[in-house]
């Protein structure tokens, strides 16, 4: 029922590659700027330690900061290439079906937490209707007993009592999701009371989902773990390894120290294997402004409120339509129970 769910949301409401295309690289490199230095220093570091610690303590730290700065000036230009790669392959990187599944099935409460938000008034309706029709039926079984007494309470009762409970539940059920599109009776127009509340219910399950589902943490969890992370890391590493090779200026600077060309080609590949190593760490800096980016309250809010009423209907219902039966049924055992319980009543008669 969750998939049934998410493929109206991934094939109506969300277009992946458009969504991400709301990520501006630029902005990705100003949000990474605070750790963009510690960093690198930590990578060079690590490198120079490994190849040629004696000669990295005894180097002046103008020399060392020299260093991390040039390779930080170089830096931004390639954040942005990457993450420009990332969104044009997002559809290979990230697998918003199987994010959104998992999530659910993962915290199945989650599923009744947003139908009971969504559609509290509707289960006040189905409440409150069982009161309502339960008298109503009531007043026939009453008529029904008073015009043949006959027929033994233990058969009425117990009878009305059934179909009072399943069918109060029934009907209840019935006039909250149908009928789907509008119907007018001579001047009474029917819709399903659910339905009517479409843009209501859009801005709550906006909210509820860009929160709790398809928040930025979640997003990004899901691009470094989920089904398609290999073919990320492939991506980062590819660029990485490009960038590093295009650190012409750095080479030098580091060959002009003492290191060699030859330990240098090591040395590259050390980087890029300890830079994608890091990768995850900085791509969840950058949760906050995801967040603000895709802005995807307002963006389910929009297309749910524009979906056809079909389509709305199914995107909430199938979260407890194979469970109805379990409502109606439960609505007919108690009734029947009730129905037992007054024929065990006898007034007092006056003697």
């Amino acid at each position: 029922m969750a998939r049934m769910s998410v493929r109206i949301m991934t094939s109506q409401l969300l277009d992946v590659r458009e969504v991400f295309s709301r990520i501006d690289p630029a902005q990705v490199v100003k949000e990474l700027e605070p750790i963009l230095f510690s960093t690198i220093k930590d990578i060079v570091e690590t490198m120079a330690n490994k190849y040629n610690p004696s000669l990295w303590r005894v180097l002046p730290t103008s020399v060392k900061d020299e260093i991390v700065e040039k390779v930080k000036e170089d830096a931004p230009v390639h954040i942005e290439a990457l993450m420009g790669e990332i969104k044009h392959h997002i559809d290979d990187v990230f697998d918003l079906e199987d994010m959104v599944v998992t999530h659910m099935m993962k915290d199945k409460q989650l599923l009744v937490n947003m139908f009971v938000t969504c559609g509290y008034q509707e289960l006040a309706f189905i409440r409150d209707s069982g009161a309502t029709m339960g008298f109503i039926f009531g007043l026939l079984q009453m008529g029904l007993y008073l015009v043949w007494p006959s027929l033994t309470k233990y058969v009425t009762f117990p009878v009305f009592g059934l179909l009072v409970g399943t069918l109060t539940n029934w009907l209840a059920l019935k006039m909250i999701f149908e009928p789907v599109n509008p119907k007018k009776i001579l001047c009474i127009k029917l819709h399903g009371l659910f339905l009517r509340r479409q843009q209501q219910v859009a801005a709550m399950y906006g909210e509820m989902v860009s929160r709790d589902v398809l928040n930025a943490h979640n997003i990004i969890e899901a691009i470094l773990k989920g089904p398609a992370s290999d073919r990320l890391f492939e991506l980062v590493y590819a660029n990485v390894q490009q960038a590093v090779n295009s650190g012409a200026a750095v080479a030098d600077r580091i060959v002009s120290i003492g290191i060699g060309k030859d330990t240098f080609e090591s040395i590259k590949d050390d980087i890029t294997d300890l830079v994608v190593q890091k990768f995850p760490d900085s791509l969840r800096h950058i949760e906050a402004y995801t967040m603000v980016a895709l802005d995807l309250n307002k963006t389910l809010r929009e297309k749910i409120g524009q979906l056809s009423f079909h389509d709305f209907e199914r995107l909430l219902h199938p979260v407890f339509e194979e469970d109805e039966w379990k409502l109606v049924l439960m609505g007919g055992v108690l009734g029947l129970a009730l129905g037992f319980i007054q024929t065990t009543y006898e007034p007092d008669h006056a003697t």
